[in-house]
């Protein structure tokens, strides 16, 4: 569906795609992306007039997608699955998550500061764009499955916040640091 007025009436739209669709990202009036089962990536360049799968080589479900631009996104999914553009999703890239467990949510602030939750209470945070190497790790785990993730910016800090509020801080551009929450978080 899709809607031109701030939502006073909605327009029934033809996704070309029989997959389930679960995550969107939009970065301005004419480019989104929405997620699904199958691999899917559905992408529009007017507004949701018209839709185009992008390949990518992956046949698992991705539920969530963020894009801080036009060119700039991540794809998030079944099996610890990640994938990220630079192009607007002309090509995507595999970028390995050291888990397994199954990938919710993913959000970042600017091109390289990002966290990823999911299953078993799954939380990734990179500080370079989820590169291979020693800035991508693991941050924490709960026995929840966590589907919500905030990112807040407030006088040059950025705080990552989960279904069970796990706050992280920058210290300064490139560094991170974890602030430990209370022990019942991890309950």
């Amino acid at each position: 569906m899709h809607t031109t007025n701030g939502g006073a009436t909605w327009v029934i739209q033809q996704n070309m795609t029989y997959s389930g669709l679960v995550g969107v990202s939009v970065t301005d009036a004419n480019h989104c992306w929405t997620v699904g089962n199958c691999g899917t990536i559905l992408h529009t360049t007017n507004g949701g007039s018209t839709w185009l799968h992008q390949n990518n080589g992956t046949m698992n479900w991705l539920d969530g997608v963020e894009f801080i631009d036009s060119n700039h996104g991540w794809v998030v999914g079944d099996s610890g699955t990640i994938l990220h553009t630079t192009n607007s999703g002309s090509t995507w890239i595999n970028q390995p998550s050291g888990t397994l467990h199954w990938l919710n949510r993913v959000k970042f602030v600017g091109d390289s500061l990002g966290w990823s939750v999911g299953d078993s209470g799954t939380i990734l945070h990179t500080t370079n764009s989820g590169t291979i190497g020693p800035d991508k790790s693991a941050v924490g785990r709960t026995r929840c499955t966590v589907f919500r993730l905030l990112i807040a910016i407030t006088a040059g800090q950025s705080a990552c916040k989960a279904r069970f509020y796990i706050p992280l801080t920058a210290d300064s551009i490139g560094q991170t640091r974890i602030v430990e929450p209370p022990m019942d978080y991890w309950k």
